[in-house]
């Protein structure tokens, strides 16, 4: 099941709200060798994903200063179809903000940051034979940085 809300409350604010749930588990995964994994969740299958944003747009001089919040929760998932361990993420929240100035003269500049709650999350693993070595690799930490754009040129 999926929810998908996008709500204008004023002419410069917009909310945006997305939910996913979904209860993916294997009906039945027996392997050849007999190893019963029926009833696991298949790997990247949180069962709850919510999505939620604001953005404000303040009018200010020559344009307008856009201050946008985002955030992200998961439940927690498998990256495997056995559940081996240490291929659980445990449920995760992750923050992003936006805080830029767009001139009506065609450019723009602004500050952003990407999971300030600086949580590391799994991305992907990758098992070499049991009991391992394994390899996980994690989404990107905290970034942050400044952003000037410019359009120019005549439009189509």
């Amino acid at each position: 099941a999926q929810v998908d809300v996008l709500w204008k409350p004023t002419s410069n604010g917009e909310f945006n709200l997305n939910i996913g749930y979904t209860n993916a588990r294997n009906e039945e995964f027996v392997t050849p060798n007999g190893e019963d994994y029926s009833g696991l969740q298949p790997p990247y299958a949180p069962d709850t994903t919510v999505l939620a944003g604001y953005q404000h747009r303040f009018p200010l001089g020559a344009g307008a200063l856009l201050v946008r919040l985002d955030g992200r929760y998961e439940s927690s998932w498998f990256a495997d179809y056995v559940h081996n361990p240490g291929v659980r993420q445990k449920p995760s929240t992750k923050g992003d903000a936006l805080v830029m100035y767009e001139s009506d003269r065609d450019w723009s500049v602004g500050i952003w940051v990407k999971n300030f709650s600086n949580e590391a999350v799994l991305a992907a693993t990758a098992a070499a034979g049991f009991p391992g070595p394994a390899t996980a690799y994690l989404e990107a930490p905290r970034t942050y940085g400044l952003r000037f754009n410019v359009n120019y040129g005549s439009s189509p």
